[in-house]
């Protein structure tokens, strides 16, 4: 027999593991749920993004390829059971028909599973624009809120018999492969059976780790869910997640405490930031951001009034900023505020912290940025429940907030009750008024009932009001009443060429602004406190939007979450109407408004009077990427925008206006960007510090 004859059965004769009914088994098994993962992340990507995405082709590609990896790891994950059983000496589902049945009905139940997890997934970004985590946790303490947004918002019924459907076809599917081990075995030598189990076990291993850095065992890393970050684009790492396993990966995160030592070298600092006396960080053991203001209501800005004046804070829910005709949206949704902001005191460059109602409502109430690291958010963190605040410090104000729904979602309820004292609640069940979907009752209604309290209040005292919305949320409800509010007929393509996700989102805020107009023209204006009231109308952050023509900056640099309307409208009040240009953050309002209004307040925490800050040196921070993990944060000025993670790694500095701006101009500005991350990172730990710190016994 020549060599190579000998070669060639040498070969065969050592490849007959491959033979082998387990292996072939396995292998059929690895392959099915790989390529099933796959073709949902193909979905995904198809779905969300398309073949013409603005995205760069090589950061797809790369992100994809890295998903690939962790869908491989994923469907090998899922079979260890099926391992298990194959490996057991006398129950092995090659030997017992019992076992083979449930390792059957074991792989229906997980594909199931999984796929129920993908459609929950593809809601989720839908909805917020991120990948599923274990943040996703949160709903589950309000399940009937939850469940019934749900129902509202999706196919359910279709959905389940989908479900069923596939169930069943698992079923068959599975039954029908492993009528491979009823096939005749092949006579396998250990030798053979050896080179099998090692091969199969390095081609497992390699599917688990991702990942090959070098060939010695020291060098060897896995792959992360962190590598999927590697274009600091979370749109292009929501690519690469896997969402089972990021959902598995972000559960243990507890979140993350300040760093003392930034809070104590940047006390100084964030002091004179503060507008407080410069003080040597060294000599205070605990740092004092306290300021108590009682000056009066600035001459140049508002007539004399001879009695404080009542304030009403109506938040626009999910507003952001490329919704309104007024920054330029060509579909002319919003012509009544549009109308408001041209006769106030209007700030286009306005900006929350961090996007999310939960989080607006803490940092509005609060002025702390709910820069919340984790799973949670501020409100649902019981150390963080009490907290001084600049509304707590309004003597003799009736304070007063309405809402249509449930005060219990997000636990606002703690946040508001237990920081602001004798405050009126009123919220689902306190109505007279149907709901008209998970949210409670119509913002309509909610206008004309909040108004009537209002009119029952106790003149003898001004009084502070917060009506909070929520028309503007899927499912997006358009109520049949008598409004006479009329849908407009706009095809999906053109609502998305403005910024809308769909043509029900470009209603449902349409709705919101006919509602506001419908509050000031027949219910305030004909009300007693008309004339004597700073209503304040802001959008508490955006939702996921289609890239905006008319506000490319904000989606260029991420900031379209963040980037809101604010407007204060009070004629009889307000000497003129202004375009303040001053960069401004959700945390300055109430402190403005404090000092419009000519009340004495304390402030112990971040938010600034943005009328005396100096144009140059406003910053508003924001915070948002990956907050469950690994959180981006950013500093806007008004010529410059910073943005680093959390931890000061890649950081880059935008010049705003120019042709350019998504270029990391650093090198060019190596001065303002090294200051620009040192106030960023005061800021943030600052921030950290007093969500911890600003008790109520303390201060």
């Amino acid at each position: 027999m020549g060599n190579g004859n000998s070669v060639g059965y040498f070969v065969r004769i050592n490849m007959l593991y491959l033979k082998s009914r387990r292996i072939q088994l396995f292998a059929m098994l690895v392959a099915i749920f790989f390529v099933y993962f796959v073709l949902w992340r193909s979905l995904f990507f198809i779905h969300f993004y398309g073949f013409d995405s603005d995205y760069k082709v090589d950061e797809l590609v790369h992100a994809f390829y890295l998903g690939v990896k962790f869908d491989l790891r994923l469907a090998l994950i899922v079979l260890f059971p099926a391992f298990f059983c194959a490996a057991l000496p006398k129950f092995s589902f090659v030997r017992s028909k019992v076992t083979a049945s449930v390792v059957q009905l074991y792989l229906s139940l997980v594909t199931v599973l999984v796929t129920i997890f993908y459609m929950i997934d593809f809601g989720y970004y839908a909805y917020l624009g991120e990948r599923v985590d274990a943040s996703i946790l949160r709903f589950a303490e309000t399940p009937l809120i939850s469940l019934q947004m749900v129902w509202e918002s999706y196919p359910v019924i279709w959905q389940a018999l989908f479900v069923a459907a596939l169930f069943i076809l698992c079923g068959r599917l599975f039954a029908r492969i492993f009528r491979l081990i009823e096939k005749p075995a092949v006579v396998v030598l250990k030798a053979q059976k050896a080179v099998g189990i090692v091969l199969a076990s390095i081609a497992v291993l390699y599917g688990l780790i991702g990942k090959i850095d070098g060939i010695r065992l020291e060098s060897v890393t896995v792959l992360r869910w962190s590598e999927a970050y590697f274009a600091n684009d979370i749109a292009v790492a929501a690519v690469a997640l896997n969402p089972v396993l990021f959902f598995v990966d972000t559960y243990d995160n507890r979140g993350h405490a300040y760093d003392e030592e930034i809070v104590k070298s940047t006390y100084p600092m964030i002091r004179k930031y503060l507008g407080l006396e410069s003080v040597d960080s060294a000599s205070r053991t605990e740092p004092d951001y306290l300021r108590e203001l009682n000056e009066p209501a600035p001459a140049d800005l508002v007539h004399p009034m001879d009695k404080p004046p009542n304030i009403v804070l109506i938040m626009l829910e999910s507003l952001g900023a490329n919704r309104l005709g007024v920054f330029g949206n060509s579909l002319n949704p919003t012509p009544n505020l549009d109308a408001l902001a041209r006769k106030s005191h209007f700030f286009p460059h306005f900006f929350v912290p961090s996007s999310g109602t939960a989080r607006t409502v803490f940092g509005k109430m609060t002025g702390i940025p709910d820069v919340s690291f984790g799973q949670t958010t501020a409100s649902r963190n019981p150390r963080f429940v009490d907290q001084q605040t600049v509304v707590g410090s309004l003597d003799n104000y009736e304070k007063f907030y309405f809402l249509g729904g449930s005060a219990n979602w997000a636990n606002i309820r703690a946040v508001l009750v237990n920081n602001i004292e004798g405050l009126h609640l009123f919220e689902e069940g306190n109505w007279k008024s149907e709901n008209v979907d998970v949210w409670g009752i119509s913002d309509r209604n909610l206008f004309i009932e909040s108004h009537e309290l209002l009119m029952q209040r106790d003149r003898s005292k001004p009084f502070f009001a917060v009506i909070q919305t929520a028309a503007n949320h899927r499912p997006f409800t358009i109520p049949d009443d008598d409004s006479g509010f009329e849908k407009v007929d706009v095809s999906s393509e053109e609502a998305e060429r403005n910024g809308f996700l769909s043509a029900d989102q470009f209603n449902a805020i349409r709705l919101l602004d006919f509602n506001v107009n419908f509050y000031f023209q027949e219910l305030v204006k004909q009300s007693d406190y008309a004339d004597n009231t700073l209503f304040l109308l802001y959008g508490d952050h955006n939702d996921k939007s289609k890239p905006s023509p008319h506000l490319k900056e904000d989606d260029q640099l991420n900031l379209f979450k963040h980037h809101v309307p604010f407007i204060i409208y009070a004629p009889t009040i307000l000497r003129e109407n202004r375009v303040i240009e001053t960069p401004m953050s959700l945390v300055d309002m109430l402190p403005s408004t404090a000092f419009l209004a000519g009340l004495p307040y304390q402030n112990t925490t971040l938010g600034r009077n943005i009328y005396a800050v100096d144009e140059a040196e406003s910053y508003v921070i924001v915070h948002g990427g990956d907050r469950r993990n690994r959180p981006t944060i950013g500093l806007r000025g008004k010529q410059f925008y910073l943005q680093m993670l959390y931890d000061g790694e890649r950081s880059s500095l935008h010049k705003l206006g120019s042709d350019n701006v998504k270029e990391d101009v650093q090198k060019q500005y190596p001065e303002k960007a090294a200051a620009m991350k040192e106030l960023l990172l005061g800021l943030y730990h600052t921030a950290t510090y007093m969500m911890y710190n600003n008790n109520k016994s303390v201060n």
